[in-house]
């Protein structure tokens, strides 16, 4: 996958506002009139409650408009800049991956929180995360989609899946701990990936 977009990520409104400064508008303006043109085009989505899917939705700008102009919609952002792995794609909402490449977040993270939905046959929970390693098995379900939280900071390590607590660790931990990816494991289906680091 390209790095290009990933040089641009951390100042995007920027150059956007740069690149467009002598229209008058700014990057919110321009995302608010592309949500106002969807509104104009499907009227009746503004009462209904829908899924929208963002591909390609670089870094997310659509997610803080949208509630203003679809009350009702649930947002799902793919964009794989800053992952890296073959075979990886999209198929609707859902991302999924070959039989045997792994998909690693560009980014390393050491404290943070981090939330995903999956669904796999496997036994093992298909994420290997920093300061944990793989997830191995644990409680959940095979048929239907599950919902992971977990939170690692340094003494703490806390994995909730499907609302219930299924470990939580207190860690002496020994050295600072070290930043790491973010890796998705193959043969699963994957939504709603979020990463938030902590200080």
């Amino acid at each position: 996958m390209s790095k290009s977009f990933d040089s641009y990520s951390k100042n995007y409104n920027e150059l956007v506002n740069k690149a467009i400064r002598n229209t008058g508008y700014d990057a919110d303006a321009l995302i608010s009139a592309k949500l106002h043109k969807l509104k104009i085009l499907f009227p009746t989505l503004s009462k209904k409650s829908f899924q929208l899917l963002d591909f390609g939705c670089g870094v997310g700008n659509l997610f803080g408009h949208l509630k203003e102009f679809f009350p009702n919609s649930v947002y799902t952002g793919v964009d794989l800049s800053g992952w890296a792995g073959e075979g990886w794609k999209s198929n609707d909402w859902r991302l999924t991956g070959g039989a045997t490449a792994k998909l690693s977040s560009r980014k390393q993270f050491s404290s943070y929180s981090f939330f995903a939905d999956w669904r796999s046959q496997a036994k093992s929970v298909p994420f290997e995360l920093p300061g944990i390693g793989p997830l191995g098995e644990l409680a959940h379900s095979k048929a239907r989609w599950n919902r992971l939280k977990v939170t690692r900071q340094p003494g703490l390590i806390l994995i909730t899946i499907n609302g219930k607590v299924v470990s939580k660790k207190t860690v002496k931990e020994q050295e600072p701990l070290k930043p790491a990816s973010i890796v998705l494991l193959p043969g699963g289906q994957f939504a709603n990936i979020f990463i938030k680091e902590l200080k």
